[in-house]
């Protein structure tokens, strides 16, 4: 199989796995995909608008995991409210720019940062934790095969 052959079949398993899951709904409310289309787009038959699909999905979801990461250091004991890194991530959340970012990137915290960032994605927060960033297929999918 050819690499546009596999990223379809790979774009079929995420429709399957997560399409019952809400993520239709998701979609088609949004507007991101037209209701007749959801069905050709989640089986991968839809290239174009699949693809678009995915990639808007992954963005907003990292932008809301993101936000709560943002909330979540301002309660860890290690850095207090005065701190640069602090101060640069409440400033990102409100005006995401390249600039702002070149800046915190410039940080020497950003490793530390980074490090926190990954235990954040990690840990188990709630029921929703089952669809974050390094969970196996297998516990997501499950029951849905």
């Amino acid at each position: 199989m050819d690499g546009f052959h596999t990223a379809c079949t790979f774009m079929a398993v995420l429709g399957k796995c997560f399409g019952d899951a809400g993520l239709s709904d998701v979609v088609v409310e949004s507007g991101i995909v037209g209701p007749s289309s959801i069905s050709g787009a989640l089986e991968g038959r839809h290239y174009n608008r699949g693809l678009r699909m995915h990639m808007v999905m992954q963005e907003a979801l990292l932008q809301m995991q993101w936000a709560q990461f943002a909330l979540w250091v301002v309660e860890q004991p290690e850095f207090k409210e005065e701190d640069q890194i602090v101060t640069a991530l409440r400033e990102l959340r409100e005006c995401f720019t390249e600039q702002r970012i070149s800046e915190l990137l410039a940080l020497p915290e950003f490793r530390q940062l980074s490090e926190l960032y990954l235990d954040f994605c990690r840990t188990d927060r709630g029921p929703m934790a089952a669809y974050r960033y390094g969970r196996s297929p297998q516990n997501v999918c499950q029951g849905y095969t």
